[in-house]
C-alpha cells in the first residue's frame, strides 16, 4: 500500500517491515506503539522506516517482488535528506498515514 504526506510518498509491504524489524531489533507491535506514543517517534524509528518505505523506482518495484529488501546506507541516507526537507512532524505523519494503510491490509476478520 502507498500513501503520500506532503509530497513524501511511502509505502510498506511485507518484506519492508520486517527489514525495519530486523534494524530496529524491535516487533512490528513495538514499531507502531512507537510510532503512536503521545511523545513522538524516535528519530532512529523514523529514519528507519522512511529509509524502508521510501518510493522505489520501476525497477527496484520489479525485482522487490522476487528479492528479499535490503536497507543499506544510501537509503538511510536519503531517509535523513528526506527529514530535513519535510520536517519531523510531516515525516512522523506520512509514517503514521503508510503504517495505518498496511496494517489495515494485512489486518483480516476471522472467519
Amino acid at each position: 500500500m502507498t500513501t503520500t504526506g506532503a509530497a513524501l510518498v511511502l509505502h510498506f509491504d511485507i518484506p519492508r517491515m520486517a527489514a525495519a524489524e530486523q534494524a530496529l531489533g524491535m516487533t512490528i507491535g513495538a514499531i507502531v506503539a512507537e510510532a503512536q506514543a503521545s511523545d513522538g517517534v524516535s528519530l532512529r524509528v523514523l529514519r528507519t522506516l522512511i529509509a524502508v518505505g521510501a518510493a522505489l523506482n520501476q525497477t527496484e518495484r520489479m525485482l522487490s517482488r522476487f528479492m528479499v529488501f535490503h536497507l543499506d546506507d544510501l537509503k538511510l541516507t536519503h531517509a535523513d535528506a528526506a527529514i530535513k526537507k519535510h520536517g519531523v512532524s510531516a515525516c512522523a505523519s506520512a509514517v503514521g498515514n503508510a503504517l495505518g494503510v498496511f496494517l489495515a491490509s494485512i489486518t483480516k476478520e476471522p472467519a
